[in-house]
């Protein structure tokens, strides 16, 4: 199976910078051993790490890692943090993939009501 390791060991290295803490702290606050801590970071790992790894990663750091497993086709959007709960809506009512098509849709709706709503601010002064 082909998966980003770059990508996820960049994610996964600037999370922990964030929080300031060294290989050896993330390891120990999650519970892996630092040397699975490291090749992830490096992308040395050959796989993706299995989920409850990734899961305990995620939870110590306080984000995901986002790393796509199997075939599937993995869509990442770039979402100011006020507005991420509308993508997680979306995830949640649109768990299988296949339905790709619903969830653009979903996003292109939602972007011509922010530029209608936005239009409307800037006619009546910012206020709603």
């Amino acid at each position: 199976m082909e998966w980003d390791k770059e990508a996820v060991g960049y994610r996964l290295r600037r999370a922990r910078r964030r929080k300031k803490w060294s290989m050896l702290e993330l390891s120990r606050r999650a519970g892996v051993k630092v040397s699975v801590v490291s090749s992830l970071e490096r992308g040395l790992h050959r796989r993706p790490p299995n989920r409850d790894t990734q899961a305990k990663l995620e939870a110590a750091l306080g984000t995901k890692l986002r790393i796509p497993r199997g075939n599937r086709t993995a869509v990442y959007f770039n979402v100011p943090g006020s507005r991420s709960y509308l993508l997680d809506e979306l995830v949640r009512r649109f768990p299988d993939h296949s339905q790709a098509a619903a969830i653009l849709q979903a996003l292109e709706d939602w972007k011509a009501h922010q530029e209608a709503l936005d239009e409307w601010k800037e006619q009546h002064g910012g206020k709603i």
